[in-house]
């Protein structure tokens, strides 16, 4: 279990007294608000014998460890008389809290090295996997910077995570009641995360990080405010659908893209962000989906090899662009896009072209029920065009180059700058090719797979199901495991609706074409959303049921057996 800690530079300033609020909490009356602090983290979470506190302490006689750390630290200016009052070390322990209590003492900070030493003290005493809880309110006036250093550097050297990042805002404080806000700046932390990932995935269209922060538990940085489960909920279907798009550009899949399976999932309305400067970041991510179409077009293929291109996927830009040129002439000549011997038909033109055999039968090589296919497709004007055909020659001899390392004997290797010049050629002559020639015809999209399927929308994947199950579902066809999403036990209805819709989604892109039905079991709310959404599109939800066998196992112990029935449908 990670372990907790919690980080802050103790003062030499006599504190005055105050209540320090958070949210419903409330403190005692206290002078330091590391004291405050702790009463409220180890309030709202668990907290354990191998968790630390750390206090950073400058020693010398003015220093924080002399006047604060220790009791009666302070000096009457007009009596010079000691000042009796008990230290934060007095105080911490007597709140008792089942954790390490730890002096770290720290140079002043007077000079440039000073502040690497307080800087490399506070790193040395992070260990990996550490969950860090940092008060700024106390210490130099460089400290704010130093620990958003800190933190980065710590988070890519030791994994840790940034849980709590607050402020007493004593200066701040109502004057009547006597009351300090304890004010939370994990925001402008978790800013600094989504600008710093959405830039790798703009600069390299690396996915992963923000993908990452939006799957993470969001609940601490909402803003109190209402609709903000709804926000945190559409900012991470927005993100994941992005990714969803991102894997099919790296993967080549085909058919997703030009079907925009995903991608018109890519295209949503407003999605707001949990924290306000962070929507033009959200924007900036979103805007590169705008070349795109959000129906079935054969254009988001062209835009998907540049996409490609431009976040250096060199191999899949050239894999996808010269098979986007295939689709787009299968359904120039009204042909299915996924049937392969179509496929090869146009490759065949194409081939035919290049090598300049039009006219020669004997060295086409081909089927004679091919023939009259290939001649039609040759009668395409397009296929007139020397600048198209060299394009698609060198896109073969580049994906050839990729597919063998540049290892072939009869040919040396092609440069990588050659290849990234060839395939940048191409794409501008593709896309200025198609750019007034869109085909956008969904009849000629449909696959040829309507073969019947079963979709299995539970926690128990198909691998792990009884044989007696596994025989019962062959009935339904080809087994499709799609796992249950977690359901937030704290979410409403309207965040239930927009779950259902984002896994009704899922749903359609594997029924398309097919026959399908889906076994649907897990969270009940959930469950029966979806269950009346699929059924509304015509869908069959089936439920498995299990007999439960029960055996005795000495005075005390019993054996429970769940072993699977049948499938019952929803009805």
């Amino acid at each position: 279990m990670a372990r907790k800690v919690f980080i802050s530079v103790l003062g030499s300033t006599n504190y005055g007294e105050c209540f320090y609020k958070k949210g419903e909490f409330k403190s005692a009356k206290v002078r330091y608000i590391q004291e405050a602090t702790l009463d409220y983290l180890t309030k709202n979470e668990e907290w354990n014998e191998n968790d630390e506190v750390l206090i950073l302490v400058t020693d010398g006689d003015d220093g924080s460890k002399i006047k604060n750390w220790l009791d009666n630290g302070h000096i009457n200016r007009d009596t010079k008389s000691i000042i009796e009052l008990n230290g934060l070390k007095t105080r911490l322990e007597n709140l008792q809290l089942p954790v390490q209590i730890t002096p770290i003492e720290i140079p002043d900070g007077d000079t440039e090295e000073e502040i690497w030493q307080i800087f490399e003290k506070s790193f040395e005493q992070v260990e990996d996997e550490d969950e860090l809880y940092f008060d700024i309110t106390h210490g130099f006036r460089y400290l704010p910077m130093l620990i958003l250093v800190l933190v980065n550097y710590s988070k890519f050297l030791k994994n840790i995570k940034v849980k709590s990042i607050t402020y007493g805002n004593y200066e701040g404080r109502n004057k009547e009641t006597n009351e300090s806000p304890i004010i939370d700046l994990l925001p402008l932390s978790v800013l600094q995360d989504w600008t710093f990932a959405a830039g790798d995935y703009l600069k390299n269209g690396n996915i992963q990080p923000l993908q990452d922060l939006a799957n993470s538990n969001l609940q601490p940085i909402l803003r109190e405010a209402e609709g903000t489960n709804i926000e945190a909920s559409r900012l991470k279907q927005f993100i994941n659908a992005i990714a969803n798009c991102v894997e099919d550009f790296q993967m080549c899949r085909g058919m997703n893209i030009v079907q925009a399976t995903n991608l018109k999932n890519a295209k949503p309305g407003e999605v707001k962000s949990i924290i306000k400067p962070l929507t033009p970041i959200i924007d900036k991510v979103k805007s590169e989906f705008d070349c795109f179409d959000s129906d079935k077009n054969v254009n988001n293929g062209f835009q998907a090899a540049k996409w490609s291109y431009d976040n250096g996927l060199f191999q899949q830009a050239a894999t996808i662009l010269q098979e986007n040129i295939t689709t787009f002439f299968c359904l120039r000549h009204n042909m299915k896009i996924d049937d392969e011997n179509k496929r090869k038909c146009v490759n065949k033109a194409f081939n035919i072209k290049t090598n300049g055999n039009e006219n020669n039968l004997d060295k086409w090589k081909v089927d004679i029920e091919l023939i009259p296919l290939i001649k039609e497709i040759l009668l395409d004007d397009n296929l007139n065009n020397n600048e198209i055909i060299d394009a698609f020659s060198n896109l073969t001899e580049v994906r050839n180059d990729f597919n063998h390392s540049g290892m072939r004997s009869r040919r040396p290797p092609m440069k990588p700058s050659d290849i990234k010049k060839n395939i940048k050629k191409c794409i501008d002559v593709f896309m200025r090719f198609t750019s007034n020639q869109t085909i956008k015809s969904p009849d000629r999209f449909k696959s040829n797979n309507c073969n019947p399927i079963l979709i299995n929308l539970s926690n128990h994947p198909s691998a792990n199901w009884q044989p007696a199950q596994l025989e019962a579902a062959s009935a339904y066809g080809e087994i499709i495991d799609i796992p249950f999403p977690e359901v937030d036990p704290t979410g409403d209805e309207e965040y239930i609706q927009l779950l259902c819709n984002e896994y009704v989604a899922k749903v359609m892109q594997y029924a398309e074409g097919c026959k399908p039905v889906v076994h649907l079991m897990g969270e009940m709310t959930f469950t029966f959303c979806l269950v009346k959404a699929l059924q509304a599109k015509g869908i069959e939800c089936i439920a498995s049921t299990t007999e439960r066998i029960v055996s005795e196992i000495g005075a005390d112990y019993r054996e429970v057996q769940f072993v699977f029935a049948k499938f019952r449908k929803y009805i």
